[in-house]
């Protein structure tokens, strides 16, 4: 709660800014986007919807059992959304957008991203929250995280690869310009600092980890 607390807001400004902004200046590509992927920004708000709601009823749930009822939904909804909002990504990464709602949504390449997503954002919510215990002085919590981003970090390495994979069956000129065009630096970036983030959290050395994580994983949106 301390650490979401300060930025909870910020998830529903920057979705707006970001549709009323594509609607205003791009209107072509918000219809065909949203008209064929409208399955899977369906999925991802409710995810958004259930995620806030559930985030507050853990406050003011009475019992334990609603309480894991609250904790179990909300954790539910809080990989249901960025899975779904990047699936939409790779579906437009695939080319396939103006082929019909099924096909642009549920391909391999929209799964492949979903999954990215989970990973990474899983990757930077426990290196930031690792900091979060830190300075809190909770060890036992700084422990809990640290495991978790070495895990998920192991995770986004081997889904990353196995996406690449899929880029290049399903979209060979994307994979092309990522690694051999000017896509490449931030593909190197995310390469070399992803396992530095888990070098330098196995080893303690709580220094830059955190900016670090941003760069690797915001090198991977650059890159795409």
């Amino acid at each position: 709660d301390h650490a979401m607390a300060p930025v909870w807001e910020v998830n529903n400004v920057w979705l707006v800014l970001a549709i009323v902004v594509c609607w205003t200046a791009f209107p072509p590509l918000f219809q065909i986007a949203f008209g064929d992927l409208y399955p899977l920004f369906s999925l991802a708000l409710l995810g958004l919807i259930l995620r806030g709601a559930f985030f507050a009823f853990r406050h003011v749930a009475d019992n334990p059992q609603a309480h894991r009822v609250a904790d179990l939904v909300f954790g539910i909804s809080s990989v249901v959304t960025p899975f779904f909002f990047a699936a939409s990504l790779g579906a437009i990464a695939s080319g396939r957008v103006g082929e019909g709602p099924l096909q642009a949504s549920f391909n391999p390449m929209a799964l492949a991203f979903g999954l990215v997503s989970v990973a990474a954002t899983a990757f930077s919510g426990a290196s930031f929250l690792v900091g979060d215990a830190r300075r809190y002085g909770a060890p036992e919590l700084t422990g809990y995280f640290e495991r978790r981003l070495m895990v998920s970090g192991v995770a986004l390495i081997a889904i990353g690869t196995a996406a690449l994979v899929v880029v290049a069956l399903e979209a060979p000129p994307l994979l092309h310009r990522m690694l051999f065009g000017a896509g490449l630096p931030f593909v190197l970036v995310t390469v070399i600092v992803t396992p530095l983030v888990m070098y330098l959290a196995w080893r303690g050395i709580f220094r830059w980890f955190r900016v670090l994580t941003v760069a690797a994983v915001g090198s991977m949106v650059f890159a795409w």
